[in-house]
């Protein structure tokens, strides 16, 4: 009986001793049923390969921000992605190349989509809306290409989002808005 009560309470005492130490030191994403992010940004599927649409005549800063973003996608997402400048260029480098997804800028987003109409690859566009897009424009455009990127969201943010616009592609099935 003894012998008992003690192998009760050493099981117990380990049990609260490893309960304890489960949740020590930011390991609480090994708890059942609970997730936690450790570190930012982890891709759902093999890079993307992107275009960056930028049309002609845009101002020097502009440009400069593609660049810069392109950057954050290579970087921080693995995503190979390439600046294009004006309608030409894009052509070209849909014949010449397979990109999964054109981003360009809400306004240029239905020139971008007839261009890429007959492109073997049939790249999902994904308009990219700034923060004065009226709130009818921003569900109008949601509507109508599936996906879509706000200015002033995190690159974690972005990336997450590209992956949902790579979802349908990696499992085979691509639904007849992104063409």
């Amino acid at each position: 009986m003894h012998r008992a009560l003690l192998l009760a309470a050493a099981t117990v005492v380990g049990l609260g001793i490893g309960i304890a130490e489960l949740t020590a030191c930011g390991d609480m994403v090994l708890r059942p049923g609970h997730s936690q992010r450790v570190r930012g940004y982890a891709p759902l599927y093999p890079a993307a390969s992107i275009l960056l649409y930028v049309p002609e005549g845009v101002r020097p800063n502009d440009v400069k921000a593609s660049h810069e973003f392109q950057t954050m996608l290579t970087k921080r997402g693995g995503h190979p992605t390439l600046v294009v400048h004006g309608i030409d260029a894009l052509r070209n480098a849909l014949a010449a190349s397979r990109p999964d997804m054109i981003i360009t800028r809400l306004n240029d987003a239905a020139t971008v989509r007839a261009a890429a109409a007959d492109a073997p690859a049939r790249p999902d566009v994904v308009p990219f809306a700034s923060k004065t897009t009226s709130k009818a424009m921003l569900q109008q455009t949601e509507r109508e290409y599936r996906h879509m990127l706000v200015e002033g969201l995190f690159i974690e943010e972005i990336l997450e989002r590209l992956d949902h616009v790579m979802e349908p592609r990696r499992r085979g099935t691509q639904p007849a808005l992104s063409r």
